[in-house]
């Protein structure tokens, strides 16, 4: 593996940074003996915000199978998942955001197709 200029045999330590996106988690890895780090995310982050994706596919599946946050809780904890966003309410926004944005294309290219 190749660490900046100079070759590194040594292994590279993984840390988990504290959870505090929901369900993304941040990762680190850091070489043993050079200065190499490298930070990535388990999820993609919504353009120009700090909303992980991850956070509003959870929150559009609890709302597509009608449950809420306990429910979500509960998955979370049998699957061994972080601990999921406490507050729907910037994800409940996106999505009724996202759901108007598609709604108002059917119908228009419905409109589109009635009138030819």
């Amino acid at each position: 593996m190749m660490c900046g200029v100079k070759k590194c045999d040594s292994g590279l330590d993984m840390q988990v940074l504290k959870n505090n996106s929901g369900l993304a988690i941040t990762f680190v890895l850091k070489c043993c003996v050079c200065a190499y780090r490298v930070e990535f995310s388990s999820s993609d982050y919504h353009e120009g915000t700090q909303i992980a994706t991850v956070n509003i596919r959870y929150v559009y599946a609890m709302r597509s199978i009608g449950r809420g946050a306990e429910a979500g809780r509960m998955f979370c904890a049998l699957m061994n998942l972080p601990q999921p966003p406490t507050r729907f309410a910037p994800y409940n926004k996106r999505l009724l955001n996202a759901v108007k944005l598609v709604s108002e294309e059917t119908m228009q290219k419905a409109t589109q197709e009635a009138v030819r």
